[in-house]
């Protein structure tokens, strides 16, 4: 149930840009006063460089207290809060590490459950199970905290990857991944639903939604809550609904440098 819509001859929407993030930089943004106990993360991701350990979205003090999810360099799903320690923390038994597949992630947060779903399918198996009992949301979604896109503001775990209809719903627990996503007429492939759709839900004080049709930092859920877009994080035409073609990085055999989304290669030598 891959996530690239393009190849399955059917595409119910079309997505119009992502914001491509190369390892250098961030959108963030500063909190204001949020449900701590009721959010849902809902976002497109394509993995497109070096398989390492890289944040999607996080809200960070420092490096000791915080709170992301994000792929390890296994290729693990990894969502968690650390207080100088896991207060909670899951991290998936299944690799997602396809090169220029889109991957849907969908995350909800309540203060006793964590719940998380690709591609409309929930994730079942974990090899770390350990969900938050009964606390509130120590860092996400609270008020005076620095948001993330694309690392977790210390420089560690930067994402290399492009990233597609981003939103943020405050005081809200989604469980239905339809209400971002459906498979299109062949039953095969998780495609996004259409902006329209998307704008018309209840995104709460803190909420947004990173569409990228003009740049990556603009929200266009109509609450005005733009981030900074820190080292230009520029937009890209590759989306859940317009694939492109990549090459890939674990096949370059360290000769060479790929850049510009893993589209272009270059070497200074003979090879």
């Amino acid at each position: 149930m891959a996530a690239d819509a393009a190849t399955s001859g059917t595409s119910l929407v079309s997505v119009g840009n992502s914001a491509l993030y190369t390892g250098t930089g961030t959108c963030s943004k500063v909190f204001g006063v949020g449900n701590a106990n009721a959010y849902t993360i809902s976002g497109w991701v394509s993995r497109c460089f070096n398989l390492s350990t890289q944040s999607i979205f996080a809200a960070a003090v420092d490096g000791t207290h915080l709170g992301q999810i994000y792929f390890n360099a296994s290729g693990q799903l990894i969502f968690y809060e650390y207080n100088a320690g896991y207060v909670w923390q899951m991290v998936s038994t299944a690799l997602f590490r396809d090169f220029g597949s889109w991957y849907h992630i969908m995350a909800s947060f309540t203060n006793n459950s964590v719940r998380i779903w690709v591609n409309g399918v929930e994730i079942t198996a974990w090899d770390t199970n350990n969900p938050p009992s009964s606390e509130s949301s120590l860092y996400i979604n609270k008020t005076g905290i620095t948001h993330y896109v694309g690392d977790y503001g210390t420089g560690g775990g930067p994402l290399e990857s492009y990233v597609a209809e981003l939103v943020f719903l405050d005081g809200t627990t989604i469980t239905d991944p339809t209400t971002f996503g459906e498979f299109d007429s062949t039953g095969l492939f998780w495609t996004p639903l259409a902006s329209a759709t998307i704008k018309a839900l209840t995104f709460g004080t803190n909420g947004f939604y990173l569409d990228n049709t003009t740049n990556a930092e603009t929200d266009a859920s109509g609450n005005g809550n733009n981030f900074t877009n820190n080292n230009s994080v520029a937009t890209s035409s590759n989306t859940p609904t317009n694939v492109f073609g990549f090459l890939n990085s674990l096949n370059s055999g360290g000769i060479g440098t790929l850049s510009n989304g893993n589209r272009t290669y270059s070497d200074s030598g003979a090879t």
